[in-house]
């Protein structure tokens, strides 16, 4: 997808995805939906302990039997942003 271009954000607007946003003339960036935004708040929230623990040399926290779908989710919606602002927004 490449950079939505929107004059100005107003009531007569469509409805903005997620995704790479110019507003007027100035620099593009990364827009995330609300919706979105609190996905990936959580999934920010399952990789922060063990970021953590690595940064500290600290020992891992215990994973649980669905921990692992969790980190695969929060590391996949992570990826995606990544590819986002490196494909799109720096394009």
């Amino acid at each position: 997808m490449a950079v939505r271009k929107i004059a100005h954000p107003d009531s007569e607007s469509p409805r903005v995805e997620t995704g790479a946003i110019q507003f007027g003339e100035d620099w593009p960036g990364l827009f995330i939906r609300g919706d979105q935004a609190l996905h990936l708040a959580l999934f920010i929230g399952w990789l922060e302990p063990f970021i953590k623990a690595l940064l500290e040399r600290q020992e891992m926290p215990t994973l649980g039997p669905h921990d692992w779908d969790h980190l695969d989710m929060a590391l996949s919606a992570i990826t995606e942003m990544r590819r986002v602002i490196n494909d799109e927004v720096r394009a």
